[in-house]
């Protein structure tokens, strides 16, 4: 019952309550008892959102050791897929692929479409990131439309959708993606989802309306996302929503408030170490800089953008520096 109860208190948002739970139930639940590999995926979740690295390795590993023990081999696919998604936190892409391949193989050859479901949600984020946007939506809506994609649980049907929404984005379709964003938020709310999660949706469907134009519908949309994150006690995603609200005052013309909130998002990337956005954060920061006529600060600002996308092997980060750097040519020149 403790596990059980912890898992809803997550969802719900309720991080403190949660952790006491889960941890509660791994004291109590037998060394060799199945539920114990996603009592420690739960907490691995609820110590990323936190961005406590230290005991999100603890829980995975304990995990692994677990599910080898029992052995529960779709539950080792459900680790190594945490694992892969700990390997695109950390700027990974590669190894984040190979991983989260394995284990949508592993998930298939075990009848588990859940854990199949999640492999392909991650394997969109690893293809996004790696310039291959056609590739992760034809992924994505295999699941979807697919017998993996019948009764899903709310949360993971929702990251699917959500996925698909950015990818729909990137490629130019804004209405389709606004249409994925508000179906994912109508989905969590229904299922009274309060957790990170639905932060993640509200600001992603912020920064569609953006490129939309709807500046106020954008910041109310942002504004939710951040009002989630603090109410959850979730820091990861701090630094994107901050960069958000920085592009939406920078273009409604309000210079100092569009830095102010782009050096709280800087912070954020660096403190929490979240680099998911981390070089996006650094080009906004660049361009406002040359808005301000700091040609010497924006430089800086977009060698550290060019240095982390250097990093993450990201072709998307790197095309985005480029279109960045002329930018700031053409308004020095």
């Amino acid at each position: 019952h403790y596990a059980r109860a912890g898992h809803n208190a997550a969802l719900a948002g309720a991080s403190a309550s949660a952790q006491f739970l889960l941890t509660r139930a791994l004291r109590l639940l037998p060394r060799d008892h199945g539920e114990r590999v996603a009592v420690h995926l739960a907490l691995e979740t609820l110590h990323r959102d936190a961005s406590e690295l230290p005991p999100r390795l603890r829980h995975l590993v304990a995990a692994r050791r677990c599910a080898r023990r029992i052995p529960d081999r779709a539950g080792l696919a459900l680790v190594q897929l945490r694992e892969a998604r700990l390997r695109l936190d950390r700027m990974e892409p590669e190894k984040a692929r190979e991983l989260a391949e394995n284990a949508f193989v592993a998930a298939t050859a075990q009848g588990a479409p859940h854990v199949a479901a999640e492999a392909a949600a991650i394997l969109a984020n690893v293809l996004r990131d790696l310039g291959l946007p056609l590739e992760a939506l034809t992924r994505l809506e295999q699941v979807l439309e697919g017998e993996a994609g019948r009764g899903l649980a709310p949360a993971l049907r929702g990251e699917l959708l959500r996925y698909s929404g950015v990818l729909w984005r990137r490629l130019g379709h804004k209405d389709r993606a606004l249409d994925a964003y508000s179906e994912v938020v109508a989905i969590y709310e229904r299922a009274g989802l309060r957790s990170s999660v639905l932060a993640e949706a509200w600001n992603a469907r912020g920064y569609a309306l953006i490129v939309d134009a709807q500046l106020a519908a954008a910041r109310r949309a942002i504004g939710e996302a951040r009002h989630i994150l603090r109410a959850v006690g979730a820091r990861r995603t701090l630094g994107k929503v901050d960069t958000n609200l920085a592009i939406v005052y920078f273009v409604a013309g309000d210079l100092a408030t569009a830095i102010a909130h782009s050096n709280q998002a800087l912070r954020h990337h660096e403190e929490d170490e979240d680099y998911d956005g981390f070089a996006d954060s650094y080009l906004i920061r660049a361009q406002l800089a040359c808005a301000a006529d700091d040609l010497t600060g924006a430089r800086a600002h977009l060698c550290r953008a060019e240095e982390l996308a250097a990093l993450a092997s990201s072709p998307y980060d790197a095309v985005h520096a480029a279109l960045t750097c002329g930018w700031l040519c053409q308004r020095a020149a």
